[in-house]
């Protein structure tokens, strides 16, 4: 009879083992999930005031906006904002910028591309306020400002390069050097500011749109002799002439 009962006493003390083990488990489990309510619920409440304070952001933008337009000053446009923070450089092509003729005499026109550029070196469609200084023979002879709103109508997209294309009429006297030194500086609406130089040839002194006129030609009249030779080769005689195939000159076929 012991022999019997003590398997049982062994499975009895197994199975409460067993439950206490599960009730703990069980226990554990729920306060997890009672944490994870609670987290989520404070998540959610988070969620909801950034949304709210999002609304009162945008709309306080869009009454700003509002505000700099009605008083004639700069603004960026919301797709440009987003981009604002890219701008890390201004580059003016080389490549694209130089000294071009224009229909007045007395002036040339100086042609620039300005690119603003991401760190990739990828352009942005920025616009800013842009100063330039023109030097020719270590002087400033001349300095211009551009205001953000006058370049953000000049902006070009190409296959090679993108940017604000300026056409700006220069006196010519002003480029009579060697070389032409252009110093640009762009002031961002968010304070930051960039700058970018490059050199381009100048105009000669002695130079002007107006070209050299050409000289006539002079010869001399041939002599009597050369104009008998001419003649007489002239006059061919009515001959078969023999060519390198046997055949005769007048039995190659003649295609009209």
């Amino acid at each position: 009879m012991d022999d019997f009962m003590k398997p049982l006493w062994i499975i009895l003390i197994l199975s409460l083992l067993a439950g206490c083990s599960t009730r703990k488990q069980t226990e554990l489990l729920e306060a997890r999930l009672r944490d994870q309510q609670e987290m989520m619920t404070q998540l959610s409440e988070q969620l909801e005031r950034s949304k709210n304070e999002l609304s009162i952001a945008r709309q306080e933008s869009q009454d700003l906006r509002s505000q700099l337009i009605a008083s004639g000053k700069p603004v960026l446009q919301p797709e440009q904002s987003a981009v604002l923070y890219r701008l890390a450089g201004v580059q003016v092509d080389e490549l694209q910028s130089a000294i071009l003729p224009a229909s007045s005499g007395d002036h040339k026109i100086l042609n620039l591309v300005l690119t603003p550029l991401d760190q990739y070196r990828q352009p942005l469609k920025i616009p800013f306020d842009v100063t330039l200084e023109i030097s020719a023979s270590e002087e400033i002879v001349e300095t211009l400002n551009i205001t953000s709103k006058d370049l953000a109508d000049n902006w070009s997209t190409g296959w090679i390069t993108s940017g604000y294309v300026l056409q700006l009429p220069i006196e010519t006297r002003k480029l009579l050097s060697p070389q032409i030194r252009i110093s640009v500086t762009c002031n961002t609406l968010d304070g930051r500011q960039f700058e970018d130089t490059i050199k381009l040839e100048g105009l000669s002194l002695h130079s002007s749109d107006v070209p050299d006129p050409i000289e006539p030609v002079s010869f001399e009249e041939p002599s009597s002799e050369i104009l008998q030779e001419a003649q007489k080769s002239a006059i061919l005689p009515n001959v078969r002439i023999d060519t390198s195939d046997r055949r005769t000159i007048d039995e190659f076929p003649v295609y009209r």
